[in-house]
């Protein structure tokens, strides 16, 4: 077998070639890959908590002792004056513990502050001891 001698002026034309715009951007490309998958590997992530704060929650009527009836609520309470009483859906907690009513066409009026009672569900097949 014969050997060949490198011809310079045939590697120049081959790193030429190697260093057009689309190689370039391939290499780009690359190193942009490389650091994301770095990013993943090494960054911790924020994730959610697996299980909720609570598993749910009763609200109870301060001026009754008992579940709120929503309908008389919403008829007769001018702070919920703006839901449609007879579509009542109920209540959600904001993150900051601020109590909502709801209705079930998408409107919600803030509930004033010391209206209602909240009482946390114990986890399902967990006795309430608060009763």
């Amino acid at each position: 077998m014969a050997v060949r001698p490198i011809d310079a002026n045939e590697l120049y034309r081959i790193e030429k070639l190697l260093d057009t715009d689309i190689v370039r951007q391939d290499k780009v490309a690359l190193n942009l890959l490389e650091q994301v998958l770095y990013d993943i590997q090494h960054v911790p992530a924020l994730t959610q908590p697996n299980e909720p704060l609570i598993s749910g929650f009763d609200v109870i009527d301060t001026k009754t002792g008992e579940y709120p009836d929503l309908w008389e609520i919403a008829l007769k309470e001018d702070w919920a004056n703006g839901l449609m009483y007879c579509d009542m859906e109920g209540f959600a907690i904001e993150e900051d513990g601020t109590l909502l009513l709801l209705d079930e066409c998408g409107k919600h009026t803030y509930c004033p502050e010391g209206r209602f009672k909240i009482v946390p569900r114990p986890p399902e097949g967990e006795e309430d001891t608060n009763a």
